[in-house]
């Protein structure tokens, strides 16, 4: 799918759906239509939310079909608001969605219009950053005077927090007396006026997701200096807890006149309401004018009292199994992938293991690396036919006295194929202690998760340093698990004279200009929490318990080119208690010469293949990588690799992609020197074809578009697979392990891996022996006996009837030691038909005693593959008498001969049609691949000479498609002479992709220049094509990516031979130039 970048992006469809209802709105008349909004004019707040703290909405009533558009305004650089829609039928409500404006004012005006060209155009504004955003205000209003907040119905609430405000309180009345006056914004009027021991609470005040606030209010004493200690302030989250709040007043405040007070401050992220409570502890205050309003950065950190930690966990040891991740025993990282040597055969046992041992008699546990499951390193415990059970090392943290203390535990439970294991475990409590009360040593739980870590805590009494914990499967089938961390936690109530400490070990840190990761030890007496202002700079993890644990302090690359500082700020209860100094250098980077001369090779709907050039002083050493976004995380990722010299050319294939989809192909130079760095990545922008069409009338079709792991081997490319491709392999395992073109992306398809694996894969239903996974297509045969492929049976059949059955045949071609000379196997390619009495199992028992021909019919035509290194063949064959219970089946022999030997070769594109069906030949295509939007003119590309005659000015390259003229000029394309029709004159469709390029711009114009005819009994070599709809924003920036409303017009040429060519343009119509669009165009016969 196509992507629109544009203001407003995506509105394609909608307005194909308002061409359509321009169709069906025939018999409504220009007066009928009507458009409204609820106003002309909407504004939003310098956070984006209107002034009751709402999202803009545009209340649209009409009876028709309509669209949104607008031009730049006042401060519009750049798009700074979204719409919900873009389009619809009839009346809707129009979300507009507001960024927040750090900057001036600004405004843009938006046009409604509908597919009558009734438009209605309404302004949306934006105040800047200048303004002060209320969340609350009150003044108290007038009137009234006497009553008690309770009963008072007068308030003035204001502010974009007040839906859920409320007032409440005790001993505090409505009182006119005494007005506010001489501090800024004082209202006069009431003002609310507390007796002794009086209070007053309000809120709550929805805080709109920001954190940091300034908190205001005008306050005086009838009889005395007011005093912060006399009239306190209390803030809460849930009316409950009362944290107080300190202030200082002015200096000049003094009995009978007002003072103003403003509070800065910051809360917690994710608190979604406040409150405020006023406490009175003597008669004759009077505040006023209360009001919340966004922060200005300043203020103090206030920790809600409920949010206070009253007690001390103390990490007394833990085990994040990173000793697990050992090269020597160590052979996956996949949560499904190879076992590796288990730990109880590792030297050193149970030393090297961590003291950690396993249950004798029993299934044992084996090490996973670190990897997409793991940071560090992990174990899996148990077989599919055992259970297992590990033991901890003695507790010996614990001490010389027994305590209670948390057993906590990260596991996960094992499933393949959507079949998961038991999940029950016992854990169990060993040489001390009981688990949950005071008598229970055991305790069986569930783990809740397969394939994905969750944390289970248990708590144990009197444990001591001679106490075990043991983990263990609850049947000996099927329970299969994953451990990834133990820590033994001790919980202590926190004293009332508690201090907080913590140091940090280094107190500081320098890091390298190119970035890195450096572990920092913390040693606290409470849970602490690591922040840090600067962006570059990352924490694993962001907190700790008390005890002594690791942050990872990681650095992102300095690109500044200068050397520059930053605090890490190490908080205990919301308060810095120690800061750790960093400095990154910002030398000039040194990196390896980048490789050169980027080429796409080959591109299918679900894969690319591309190549690069060595540069000079070349390492040999590469690493590949495939984006959809260059600033993003990569979608695949090849390891570090250098090239074999069996395979010397630098050329990589990335399968299992998307359709239609653009990505950034990228490869860089691994550095072999020191103090030289990898080069960064260099880019090639690649897209995906469409996927094929399936030929109408087809009983079988299959592209082997799902099939995805290891290199081209038709070009010799590199590729990816995971670590192991065994017949336990999950589908969709990841792939990163380098593969050469040589190697498969998997077992026997058919005889090794699971149904699961040829669901996702798109093969079920077929059958095959020996058939390996490649990207894009299979491969058949081995070293020493060829492969065959079966077809599913032919039901699309209502009798015996001939077919016709095609596919791509390619060779497998070896190369020698030095990649200069391919050795091709001579395998020679016949078409047998399967009855539906034999089964695969007799067909594998045939093929293995090379007996296939002699039970089965095939036919006379044998098809050799290519002599050609690194060829494909198009294969068509009639097959006559096919039942519809029969299957087809696609077989070599090693030199026309069923025996022992080399017969490999590949197959691709295979479709079963009834012979009655006329095979469909591409004469001619082209779907704009090589359109980019680096010129404005097509032709200035030179790549359109490959497939057009005559390419006009003023065809405008766009995101993969053509736009056509201007409103003044007229333009268009020529194909070359059709010269693959030969001299016979034929018929021939034409197919192309087109939309139009405005309400009143919705035609192409079609000319044959040569032999041929639109009609079948004159001569008509002009015809136009009505479009039904159009591109949104044609005429301000669009370039037609995200599109998804393309037409595909169809024309049929009569008597075409090799001197036909088409003309496509753009021409006038009265007065109007019928500018349009094209995405593809092909020609067919």
């Amino acid at each position: 799918m196509k992507k629109l970048q544009t203001y407003l992006s995506g509105i394609a469809a909608v307005l194909l759906l308002a061409a359509l209802g321009a169709c069906t709105d025939d018999d409504k008349t220009l007066n009928d239509v009507y458009l409204e909004t609820d106003a002309s004019y909407y504004s939003a707040n310098a956070r984006g939310l209107t002034y009751n703290g709402e999202e803009v909405v545009i209340r649209i009533k009409s009876n028709t079909y309509w669209m949104v558009t607008y031009d730049k305004g006042t401060g519009l650089e750049e798009p700074w608001f979204t719409l919900a829609r873009e389009g619809g039928n009839g009346s809707a409500d129009l979300a507009v969605t507001v960024q927040r404006n750090d900057g001036n004012a600004r405004s843009a005006e938006l046009k409604l219009v509908t597919n009558r060209n009734v438009t209605t155009t309404v302004t949306l504004s934006q105040a800047g950053i200048g303004e002060r955003v209320y969340f609350y205000g009150d003044d108290f209003g007038d009137g009234g005077a006497g009553s008690s907040v309770t009963e008072f119905g007068g308030w003035n609430l204001s502010g974009m927090g007040i839906d859920e405000t409320y007032y409440d309180g005790q001993n505090a009345t409505l009182d006119a007396g005494s007005p506010s006056a001489t501090y800024d914004g004082a209202s006069g009027g009431n003002n609310v006026l507390f007796g002794e021991g009086g209070w007053l609470t309000l809120g709550g005040i929805a805080t709109k997701g920001d954190y940091n606030f300034i908190f205001s209010f005008g306050v005086s004493n009838d009889t005395k200096a007011p005093s912060a200690g006399d009239l306190k302030l209390c803030i809460s989250q849930d009316r409950v807890q009362w944290t107080p709040v300190e202030y200082t007043l002015p200096a000049s405040a003094e009995a009978g006149k007002w003072s103003t007070v403003r509070i800065p401050f910051f809360i917690k992220e994710g608190c979604p309401a406040v409150f405020f409570r006023f406490e009175s502890a003597s008669a004759g205050y009077r505040i006023d004018d209360p009001a919340l309003e966004e922060g200005d950065g300043t203020g103090e950190t206030i920790t809600f009292l409920e949010d206070v930690v009253n007690y001390i966990k103390t990490v007394l040891w833990e085990d994040d199994f990173s000793w697990a991740n050992n090269a020597a025993y160590v052979k996956s990282d996949a949560w499904t992938g190879s076992d590796g040597t288990r730990i109880d055969r590792w030297t050193g046992y149970p030393g090297t293991t961590n003291g950690w041992t396993i249950e004798s008699g029993r299934a044992t546990s084996y090490p996973r690396s670190a990897g997409s499951a793991s940071s560090t390193g992990y174990l899996k415990s148990g077989w599919a036919d055992g259970g297992a059970g590990l033991f901890s090392p003695k507790l010996e943290a614990i001490g010389s006295e027994a305590k209670d203390i948390t057993v906590e535990l990260t596991l996960a439970g094992w499933t393949l194929n959507n079949k998961p294991d038991n999940d029950q475990l016992c854990i169990r409590v060993v040489g001390g202690g009981t688990i949950g009360n005071a008598s229970n040593t055991e305790q069986v739980f569930s783990i809740g998760s397969w394939n994905e870590w969750t944390v289970h805590e248990f708590e144990i009494f009197g444990a001591t340093a001679a106490t075990q914990i043991y983990i263990g499967s609850t049947i000996e089938a099927n329970n299969r698990w994953f451990i990834d961390r133990f820590r033994l936690i001790h919980v202590t109530e926190k004293p009332g004279d508690f201090e907080p400490e913590l140091t940090t070990d280094p107190e500081s840190l320098g890091f390298i200009t190119a970035g890195e990761d450096k572990p920092v030890k913390v040693t606290a007496n409470a849970a602490w929490s690591v922040r840090s202002e600067a962006g570059w700079l990352s924490f694993a993890p962001e907190g700790g318990d008390a005890g002594t644990s690791t942050v990872t302090i990681t650095a992102e690359r300095n690109q500044t080119g200068a050397e520059r500082p930053a605090t890490v700020e190490f908080l205990i209860d919301g308060e810095v208690i120690a800061t750790l100094g960093v400095t990154q250098s910002g030398e000039e980077i040194q990196y390896a010469p980048s490789p050169v001369g980027l080429t796409l090779i080959d591109a299918s709907a679900t894969v690319l293949t591309f190549g690069w050039d060595e540069p000079a002083e070349a390492t040999h050493k590469y690493r590949t990588a495939l984006f959809t976004d260059k600033e993003g995380e990569p979608v695949q990722q090849s390891p570090e690799f250098t090239l074999d010299a069996k395979f010397p050319t630098p050329i990589f294939t990335f399968g299992g992609l998307e359709p239609s989809t653009t990505y950034q192909l990228a490869v860089q130079t691994i550095s072999t020197t020191d103090g030289v760095e990898d080069s960064p990545y260099v880019f090639l922008e690649s897209r995906t074809t469409a996927a094929q069409t399936v030929t109408p009338g087809a009983l079988v079709s299959m592209r082997f578009d799902r099939l995805k792991w290891c290199g081209d081997h038709m070009f010799k490319a590199y590729g990816l697979r995971p670590a192991s491709v065994g017949g336990t392999v999950a589908p969709d395992a990841a792939a990163n392990t380098l593969t050469n073109a040589n190697t498969g992306g998997s077992s026997d398809v058919f005889n090794t891996h699971s149904d699961a694996f040829r669901a996702d894969r798109g093969v079920s239903g077929w059958y095959g022996l020996r058939a390996y996974e490649y990207p894009g297509y299979i491969k058949l045969g081995t070293s020493s006996q060829a492969g065959f492929l079966v077809t599913p049976k032919l039901s699309g059949l209502s009798e015996a009837a001939a077919v016709r059955i095609s596919f791509r045949l390619g060779n497998w071609n070896e190369p020698n030691a030095d990649g200069s000379v391919f050795t091709i196997d001579k395998a020679v390619v016949r078409v047998g038909i399967v009855p539906e009495e034999v089964t695969d199992a007799d067909l594998k028992s045939y093929a293995n005693a090379y007996t296939l021909t002699q039970n089965l019919v095939f036919t006379a035509d044998e098809v050799p593959v290519s002599a050609t290194p690194q060829t494909w063949t198009e294969v068509s064959l009639e097959v006559p008498d096919v039942k519809p219970t029969d299957r087809l089946i696609i077989y070599a022999t090693v030199d026309g001969t069923e025996k022992e030997g080399k017969a490999r070769y590949e197959v691709d594109d295979i479709e079963v049609v009834p012979s009655s069906v006329k095979p469909v030949t591409v004469v001619f295509e082209d779907t704009f691949s090589w359109v980019n939007t680096s010129v404005d003119w097509a032709n200035k590309l030179e790549a359109y000479k490959d497939n057009w005659a005559v390419f006009d000015g003023r065809v405008y390259a766009k995101y993969f498609c053509l736009q056509f003229g201007t409103g003044s000029y007229e333009a268009g394309i020529t194909t070359h002479a059709l010269t693959e029709l030969g001299a016979t004159p034929t018929d021939i469709t034409i197919e192309a992709q087109l939309t139009g390029n405005a309400a009143n711009k919705q035609s192409a114009y079609f000319k044959i220049t040569g032999a041929g005819s639109f009609s079948a009994t004159e001569s008509v070599t002009e015809a136009t094509v009505q479009l039904d709809g159009f591109i949104p924003n044609a005429s301000s920036g669009a370039t037609g990516e995200g599109f998804d409303g393309w037409e595909t017009k169809t024309l049929t040429v009569y008597g075409a031979d090799q001197t036909t060519q088409i003309r496509l343009a753009c021409v006038k119509v009265g007065s109007v130039t019928q500018q349009f669009w094209l995405n593809s165009f092909r020609v067919i016969k």
